[in-house]
């Protein structure tokens, strides 16, 4: 790389910064800021007309940044023009600005730093000019281009200023002598191979690596990220969100124990907040007490947006959409590295790998032993594809009268699904459909007016295989066809239109990891406590027949839930692989009980937090870091936890 020589102005920063710091910490000798020419680095297509910074700004610590450094404060000064409105970046706006700031003007920012429990995090002082604060920023930790804080590294880090027409001016001031530059809206939040401050001779360097965007991916690499955490988010669909999302039921199935006490809070409440607010609903139907008479269902479309806005507030976290883990490198029992193909492409290095795929595929291209199906067959359990039907004649129902105020209750919704269940039984009888299941499962969107169906059955599905998942969505869809026909004869349906059909075919079973314990239907129905709790699940049994209809229902005795620990988060024979979704170390029954979105989401965002704790530890394996270090960052973050916390030194 070709450099120049360093300018007057150079020289300038260079005194000012070093008489800055002197000020702050005079005892601390500080190395000055290097200038390095540069071509082009980042590239953002929503900034029509910007152009990238030809350089950015990079110096040396004079020591080691550590954990618990507090009050450093970053000023950075940019000269206009900037164009009114949001600054995005691809996860969403960084920040507003509330007019053009015209050519010249100053333009300011300044960060002060604190910490809190060994992270950093960012409380920001908003100026503008020295006028009116913006009217958003979303700013709330750090840990973005810099390296983790715990990082004993000697290597640069590297500040990049995005706009060529910018002229910079920074200055860091730090009292307590930890000499650690901050700047952290400029790191990309959705292009991370675009240069990062992070690139090394063997890829792309992060932390954390989460592989899958589906609910336990979104709160592992949240959780990580506000654990301290760089994080890099990979998925291979092009649109982040996983089953809940592209194949939704609707329900927000159970996330509450038997005295209605959640015990799945922390992001799941993030991500579902309307259901908290509901009131206690006594039961009138004693065949459904595992739901009890509330009727907690979702949008899936509000769900996306829910998690989009949460990964958007981390700037720590980057994200890789459209792009697929293809090869693990492993080496003494850690994955070193893993190649990435479609959108993004090439190696990338992590201290921790979080699989948050359904189906443990990252797990199992590293070579990590694995279950699949029941212990006698190895058989599945059987796929479904769902669909949204909306201009429903509710009032034409004979059996029920469908509330036009509120939600049904679970005994209305059913005695409704059981009346359409005749009409389809008899055609079923009649041999006009190809699907073994026996009645019709509608449940209502929250606004109560649509139904999303899960009402079809594909048997044989193993998605370990090349085109099975294929050849389930045409199976799939003819089975929609047949049940559409029936419907219509319903005249509740008559006028019915068809909103969507999901896009992905829902799959409820995959590869289980074997881990450091396998979780039981026996410990799911004592229900089990363990000393190394880092999730909980009241979700019952519930295995769809592998062969053929019919459903096993076991609901979870008083107190209505178990615990989940955290030797089935860690892959067995491996230091730095930890699981974070379904694909968490159990038997065939216990899954089909923990693999639902409430305690999936509480899988997720603890296996986000040891894998921040490990990288913050600059421990070399996952099983250096206590349960009770990880109950108290979970606690927190809102999560419901039980066991003796013990907080992560500082």
């Amino acid at each position: 790389m070709m450099r120049r020589q360093p300018s007057q102005r150079d020289a300038v920063v260079c005194a000012v910064l070093a008489l800055l710091c002197a000020a702050g910490c005079a005892s601390v000798p500080v190395q000055p800021p290097v200038w390095r020419g540069q071509k082009p680095i980042v590239r953002d297509d929503k900034l029509a007309g910007w152009e990238p910074a030809p350089e950015f700004l990079a110096w040396r610590s004079a020591h080691p940044a550590t954990d618990g450094f507090a009050g450093g404060v970053l000023t950075v000064t940019l000269s206009g023009p900037f164009h009114k409105g949001a600054w995005s970046q691809h996860a969403g706006a960084l920040f507003t600005l509330p007019r053009t700031v015209p050519a010249g003007e100053p333009f300011t920012l300044r960060f002060k730093a604190r910490s809190l429990a060994g992270s950093p995090n960012l409380s920001v002082l908003r100026t503008w000019g020295g006028a009116k604060p913006w009217q958003s920023l979303l700013l709330p930790r750090t840990g973005l281009i810099t390296r983790s804080p715990c990082s004993r590294s000697s290597r640069p880090i590297q500040l990049r200023f995005r706009w060529s027409r910018a002229m910079v001016r920074s200055s860091l001031t730090v009292p307590d002598g930890s000499n650690w530059p901050m700047l952290p809206w400029i790191r990309p939040t959705n292009d991370f191979d675009q240069g990062t401050g992070m690139t090394t001779g063997t890829g792309q360097v992060t932390d954390v690596v989460v592989a899958g965007a589906g609910i336990g991916g979104v709160s592992a690499a949240v959780a990580a990220a506000r654990a301290g955490a760089r994080v890099l988010l990979i998925e291979a669909a092009e649109v982040i969100g996983g089953t809940g999302v592209h194949s939704p039921v609707g329900l927000v199935c159970t996330y509450r124990d038997a005295a209605d006490r959640p015990i799945n809070v922390g992001l799941h409440q993030e991500f579902f907040p309307h259901v908290y607010a509901q009131p206690v609903v006594a039961d009138a139907n004693p065949e459904q007490v595992w739901f009890g008479a509330r009727l907690e269902s979702y949008d899936h479309r509000d769900l996306l947006a829910r998690y989009q806005h949460a990964l958007a507030a981390e700037p720590a976290i980057a994200i890789a959409t459209g792009t697929r883990v293809v090869e693990a490198e492993v080496a003494g029992g850690r994955i070193v590295r893993v190649r990435l193909e479609g959108a993004h492409t090439g190696w990338v290095a992590a201290n921790v790998f979080v699989d948050s795929t359904a189906d443990g595929n990252l797990s199992a291209l590293a070579g990590a032993e694995f279950r699949l199906g029941r212990a006698k067959d190895g058989a599945l359990q059987p796929a479904t594809l769902t669909f949204g039907l909306s201009n429903i004649g509710f009032s034409q129902a004979t059996t029920v009268k469908w509330p036009t105020d509120r939600l049904p209750t679970w005994p209305e919704m059913h005695a409704f699904n059981k009346e359409v269940s005749v009409c389809y039984q008899a055609a079923q009888a009649a041999g006009e459909t190809s699907n073994p299941k026996t009645e019709v499962f509608g449940v209502p969107y929250p606004d109560g007016k649509s139904l999303l169906f899960n009402s079809t059955r594909v048997l044989g599905v193993d998605p370990t295989k090349p085109g099975s998942v294929e050849a389930a969505r045409v199976a799939g869809e003819q089975q929609v066809r047949e049940l559409l026909t029936i419907l219509r004869r319903h005249p509740a349906f008559a006028n019915a239109t068809v909103d969507f059909i999901s896009t992905k075919m829902g799959v409820r079973e995959g590869r289980r990891i074997v881990g450091d314990y396998v979780l039981t239907a026996e410990d799911c129905l004592k229900p089990a406590r363990f000393d190394d709790m880092v999730a909980a699940c009241a979700y019952m049994i519930d295995i769809h027949n592998p062969t053929g209809s019919g459903t096993r229902i076991v609901p979870i005795p008083p107190p209505g839930y178990y615990h989940i620990p955290y030797r089935c988060l860690r892959a067995k024979g491996f230091a730095n692989l930890l699981l974070g979704s379904r694909c968490i170390s159990g038997t065939h029954e216990a899954h089909s009980s923990y693999r639902v979105m409430a305690p999936l989401s509480a899988v997720g965002q603890a296996a986000g937090v040891a894998a921040a704790l490990t990288v913050r530890a600059g421990a070399a394996d996952v099983r250096d870091i206590s349960a009770a270090r990880i109950r108290w960052v979970l606690n927190s973050q809102n999560q419901f936890v039980e066991g003796p916390l013990e907080a992560p030194p500082r």
